[in-house]
């Protein structure tokens, strides 16, 4: 009889679990977007209304936005379809989230002047979180945008224009890079925190050719308990637009992406906040590396449970490079408390 690993037997106990609370849900609520894409319409759901305490969701085809807060669900369930997040204080929020495939991802950061405030990002706020092997959270260039032509990236470390001179790149988790062919500064500073990383990546310069690269979005996921990913998450900054006529801009930075809980897993999964390439002129220069945070309770942890995955947070790679981003692994103190149920349920 094969002996089954670790991540098998995780697997399979949370399969069981969200099982049990599906068929205990006080309503299934089956998405149909009657009306429209918006959460929050109760003709959108089959039966109709909009999920409330205690319901289970689920979305299997079509686009859901969600515009708000939603009230604690005891299951969020998706095999298909597209989850978009609207806003900044959009958040879905339930005790079991399983996303089995499909897309999620939110809408593009929109400021363009100082004080950059940021005006969306993924948020899932749950016990238990699952991403399966054929689902994707995916922000790239969700972040600050790009400089238009002969224009800085936006964003706190946006790519620098320099009037007959090449752009620099955007910065994030690292400095941007910048053409040794001038002796302009290479950008402004790093910004944001290594180990709760919240903002999104800068956009990146570009000279009178087109735009530079959007930067990466954020991406927010605190669990109580387990965060299982078997999938994709990435908030890469985008590379200069493909046209030809965009050869000298600027890649975008790296975004953020921020995983807090007591127990994490993955097994094949992709966990990327890269900075976007530059164009191929030799002159332009790339965006840094993002920021990716994960947060785990130690005493809960069990060996053996990541394998095959893979964390980068690498600037963009043509040209003049920007610097690595950061990655950061905390054994989070915060979670101190739990040793005594840990070492029950372990």
């Amino acid at each position: 009889m094969k002996r089954r690993t670790i991540r098998e037997g995780v697997a399979i106990v949370f399969s069981v679990v969200l099982g049990g609370l599906i068929g205990n849900a006080q309503t299934l609520r089956r998405w149909t977007g009657t009306v429209g894409s918006n959460w929050f319409e109760n003709a959108n759901w089959d039966p109709t209304g909009v999920p409330v305490e205690g319901d289970t969701a689920w979305l299997g085809a079509g686009t859901l936005f969600v515009t708000n807060q939603t009230a604690g669900l005891g299951q969020f369930m998706m095999t298909g379809g597209t989850l978009v997040f609207s806003n900044w204080e959009a958040r879905l929020i339930a005790s079991n989230l399983m996303i089995l495939t499909g897309t999620v991802t939110h809408v593009a950061n929109s400021a363009t002047n100082a004080p950059w405030d940021p005006d969306a990002r993924v948020f899932f706020q749950c016990v238990n979180f699952f991403l399966g092997t054929a689902a994707v959270i995916n922000v790239t260039e969700k972040g600050y945008r790009g400089g238009t032509t002969s224009a800085s990236g936006c964003g706190p470390g946006g790519g620098i224009f320099y009037s007959g001179g090449y752009p620099s790149g955007p910065s994030h988790g690292g400095l941007g890079g910048s053409s040794p062919s001038y002796t302009y500064p290479r950008n402004r500073l790093p910004y944001d925190k290594d180990d709760e990383p919240a903002l999104p990546g800068s956009g990146g310069a570009t000279s009178q050719y087109g735009r530079g690269g959007h930067g990466g979005g954020v991406v927010v996921i605190e669990a109580s308990d387990w965060v299982i990913l078997n999938g994709k998450v990435i908030a890469n900054g985008g590379s200069h637009p493909t046209d030809f006529t965009a050869n000298h801009a600027s890649g975008g930075a790296g975004g953020s992406i921020f995983i807090r809980c007591r127990r994490f897993a993955a097994t094949n999964a992709v966990v990327e906040a890269r900075g976007g390439n530059t164009a191929s002129q030799a002159g332009a220069s790339a965006g840094a590396g993002g920021r990716i945070s994960i947060q785990y309770d130690p005493e809960c942890q069990a060996s053996g449970l990541v394998a095959g995955t893979r964390f980068s947070v690498a600037p963009g790679p043509w040209n003049n490079p920007g610097d690595m981003g950061t990655l950061y692994f905390l054994q989070n103190p915060v979670f101190s408390k739990l040793k005594t149920l840990c070492s029950a349920v372990r």
